[in-house]
């Protein structure tokens, strides 16, 4: 099992195997994360009100954070992962995955 301590070297680790050639996540863009969060919402078959509900935050904010317009503090990245009953760093993965794929492209 995991400590805190080393929960980040890990993931880091994980990320260096898929993207060697780059360090991923100069900042945190936030049309990603929300494009990212909306995508995982979409495959559970949930509406930004269910999501909203179980997540204990407002639809209106749901939706903003989705559109990129604001960013989810930690406490409602996890609340977000745990109402979709996904591991954050699963959901983390996925963000750092699209922005080196975006930055790829450039």
């Amino acid at each position: 099992m995991c400590s805190i301590d080393n929960i980040c070297i890990q993931e880091l680790q994980k990320i260096i195997v898929h993207f060697p050639h780059k360090v991923v996540c100069e900042v945190l863009d936030p049309f990603v994360v929300g494009k990212v969060i909306q995508r995982f919402r979409e495959s559970k078959g949930l509406s930004q009100e269910v999501l909203s509900g179980l997540a204990d935050i407002g639809r209106t904010h749901l939706s903003a954070i989705e559109r990129g317009v604001r960013k989810p503090t930690l406490e409602t990245f996890y609340r977000i992962a745990e109402a979709l009953q996904v591991k954050p760093s699963v959901i983390l993965a996925a963000i750092e995955k699209e922005m080196y794929l975006q930055d790829s492209a450039k």
